[in-house]
């Protein structure tokens, strides 16, 4: 048995340190660098297309232009999760998260085009009071724009058009993916792709009009691209006069929203023609851009209808080799964000990007890796967001299900005299889930399945429970201060080497989802500070003298350094969360007695240090270049441009975030069920009272807790979930020390229960 358990403990050791010891998304030793500027730019729309389509079809054009470019996974998450043409192409063309849900959004129509029984032109100055000067205008601009203004994002439709008007560029768009069948003639119209370059005015040049379609009975809705029409279309001057030029594959747009109404194998069928068309009439293109001068830039504008996904994004531009694309936005190789688009051309033209603008430019992150490497991590990296977002409602009800249990079944056992052996290991199989979705992370599940992963989910706590209460076996409270010494630990180590145990996993964050993708996700900043507070509480009580009280002071701040700093964690409402917390807890272990001014003083004071911590961070990332900074720094940045109005921007929107997560019904069961467990056994045991009986600094840990939890509620957009994964550590810890205590009912006799609780 005892060979049993040293296999144990060595097999959880042995999965931690290679999880943690793995390589991050960041290839060792390389530096983004900043992209020269080329004269004018091609951007090739291809929508709804993965890595993983480019990796198995016969494309050779877009495979030797995309060897030879810096290419990475593009993020099209917006406004809204899921991502359709006319979110996709606004955000673009806005630079910022943004929403386009009016069905006017693909009605982009040339001057002389019919409308009802008016032209596009003067249904445009109709609705605009601009004429249209014989550009394509957008009949749904003024929609749009109010729509945004509802939004909490300040975005411009259009920012990037009117950069490029006022630096003299020229724009053209030239994209039709309007369809044929079943549907009004209002509802045919796709030209959504205008909305990239469009201006803020709502008018862009180019060819949009049912010229550049054919007439084909075996495409989806009976019409293709016709590939000399869009060559045709493309303007002369693009070899003479600065300009950017966006020509969208629209055979692809056609061929996804064709989907629902095909059998599979036609579905497959479609989808290949349109790649086939899409390559060839890239090889085209390329005939008139220089490579030598300009840049092409190679977009998936919005993911499949089929699943939210991962799309393409490359950058071939002069000066440009080949490596993996990144922004002070993910700041993470090999990622980009959909806001990222319009400030990386404006980059390469060599144009400052508006202020406007959420995203930042592109770099490019040089690597040995060659083409088919890089296109295997980008492939994966699209594999694993997507089994994440499926595992992410299965995994948070399989944990919310199980601290709902434990915390009634702890209960139960403890109110019988009973669990003094069960309870400790519970708790710490609790922990176990928690730190097992991040460590197992590291394992290709998405080529296994679901089922694999929570088996090896129930392998890993396992062993992980294992190894704690065999490494804590000689003091009753040892093993759970390894325990949540092991949760401080990878969450700590983590974030310090690149944090990549966060991406892809269920309560890190996903680039399909998530905006930021770097540092400490909120769920694990939540965790660390419940535990890192706890495990300070426990180590003043168990290491005696001031020795005990420096490793517990050196603990918090390593860990509010690393969850605030904008190198590592990156958790701005984290850090001014725990700063309070962490102080009321020093000053209580202090035993200084508190009266009703000094409680006040103390409030204003724990107020105070928070603000310090959040202005020093702040500062910090303000102080570093554009480039590098964290959303902790542009929020700063933000507050500089547009004084009290940015600030108050950001905050409605991080209020209305944090106030839409309690209508998570599961997140609140659980909330809900653990603090009735608590406060029962507050008010209704003396259980708290025989604990710090035996351990006098809990009542401390406590009230500190208390404190974090309620400020890392309301200061983090995650809301109820970091309050959530707050309790569950402390009701484990809770659960654990009652069980554990020499003073149980376990062990009491009859008639001592009532002189324990009169002398604690």
């Amino acid at each position: 048995m005892n060979r049993f358990w040293r296999a144990t403990c060595g097999i959880t050791a042995g999965i931690i340190a290679i999880a943690l010891l793995m390589p991050g998304d960041t290839p060792a030793g390389a530096t983004a660098a900043k992209v020269n500027q080329a004269r004018s730019v091609l951007i090739v729309s291809l929508p709804a297309v993965s890595w993983i389509e480019v990796r198995d079809a016969n494309l050779p054009t877009l495979h030797r232009l995309l060897a030879d470019s810096a290419i990475g996974a593009l993020s099209t998450r917006s406004v809204r999760q899921d991502t359709d043409p006319a979110n996709g192409y606004t955000a673009l063309g806005a630079g910022s998260r943004s929403i386009a849900s009016t069905e006017l959004a693909g009605q982009n129509l040339a001057p002389g085009e019919h409308y009802g029984d008016s032209t596009a032109a003067e249904v445009f100055k109709r609705r605009t009071g601009v004429a249209a000067d014989g550009q394509i205008g957008a009949l749904g601009f003024p929609a749009i724009v109010d729509e945004n203004s509802a939004q909490t994002f300040d975005a411009e439709p259009g920012a990037l058009g009117r950069a490029l008007r006022e630096a003299d560029i020229a724009r053209s768009v030239i994209a039709n993916a309007d369809t044929d069948e079943l549907t009004a003639p209002e509802l045919q119209l796709h030209r959504e792709a205008a909305l990239a370059l469009i201006d803020n005015t709502g008018r862009v040049p180019g060819t949009v009009t049912r010229q550049l379609l054919l007439k084909d009975v075996t495409a989806p809705f009976g019409v293709r691209l016709d590939p000399e029409q869009v060559i045709d279309a493309f303007p002369k001057y693009f070899e003479t006069r600065r300009s950017v030029v966006l020509v969208e594959a629209s055979d692809l747009a056609r061929a996804d929203a064709y989907r629902p109404l095909a059998t599979p194998e036609q579905r497959v069928l479609a989808r290949s023609k349109a790649l086939s068309a899409a390559d060839a009439l890239l090889a085209s293109l390329l005939e008139r851009v220089d490579l030598e001068r300009d840049a092409v830039l190679i977009v998936g504008p919005y993911h499949s209808g089929r699943q939210r996904e991962l799309a393409i994004v490359a950058l071939h531009s002069p000066g440009v080799t080949p490596g993996y694309l990144e922004s002070s936005t993910t700041r993470r190789a090999g990622f980009l964000q959909i806001v990222d688009i319009a400030p990386t051309v404006l980059d390469v033209l060599g144009i400052d990007r508006p202020t406007e603008m959420e995203g930042r430019p592109a770099e490019v992150v040089s690597t040995d890796t060659d083409f088919a490497g890089r296109m295997r991590f980008l492939v994966r990296a699209n594999r694993e967001a997507v089994l994440r977002d499926g595992m992410i409602g299965p995994a948070t009800a399989v944990l919310i299900t199980l601290a709902i249990a434990f915390a009634i079944v702890a209960l139960l056992l403890l109110r019988r005299g009973a669990g003094r052996t069960a309870v400790p290991w519970l708790s710490i199989g609790l922990l176990a889930y928690l730190v097992g979705t991040y460590v197992v992370g590291v394992l290709p599940f998405d080529e296994w399945g679901p089922l694999a992963y929570f088996a090896g989910l129930a392998v890993f706590a396992t062993a992980f429970a294992s190894a704690c209460m065999i490494a804590g076996r000689r003091q009753p409270v040892d093993s759970l201060m390894v325990a949540l010494g092991a949760v401080v630990a990878i969450h700590v180590l983590d974030a310090l080497t690149g944090a990549h145990l966060e991406l892809n996993t269920v309560f890190g964050y996903t680039p399909t989802v998530g905006i930021r993708l770097a540092g400490l996700g909120n769920p694990a900043s939540a965790q660390l500070c419940a535990a890192a507070l706890l495990l300070a509480t426990l180590i003043v009580w168990r290491v005696h003298g001031k020795k005990g009280t420096w490793i517990a002071v050196s603990l918090l701040a390593g860990v509010l350094i690393v969850v605030g700093s904008p190198i590592w964690g990156q958790d701005f409402g984290g850090a001014i969360s725990a700063a309070p917390a962490f102080a009321l807890l020093v000053l209580l272990l202090s035993g200084r007695r508190l009266k009703v001014r000094a409680v006040i003083a103390l409030g204003i004071g724990l107020v105070a240090v928070g603000l310090l911590v959040g202005l020093l961070v702040g500062l910090a990332d303000l102080a570093r270049p554009a480039g590098k900074r964290t959303h902790i720094g542009r929020f700063f940045e933000k507050m500089g441009d547009e004084g009290i109005g940015g600030f108050t921007t950001v905050i409605g929107r991080k209020a209305l975030l944090m106030s839409s997560t309690f209508s998570h019904t599961g997140w609140v069961l659980a909330v809900l069920v653990i603090l009735a467990v608590v406060l029962f056994a507050i008010f209704r045991t003396d259980w708290l009272d025989r604990v710090c009986a035996w351990i006098p600094t809990m009542r401390a840990g406590c009230i500190a807790f208390g404190t974090l939890a309620v400020l890392g509620t309301l200061l983090n957009d995650s809301g109820v979930q970091v309050l959530g994964m707050m309790l569950i550590v402390f009701v484990t810890t809770l659960m654990f020390l009652v069980a554990r205590s020499p003073l149980s009912e376990i062990e009491a006799k009859p008639g001592e229960e009532s002189e324990a609780k009169v002398n604690a």
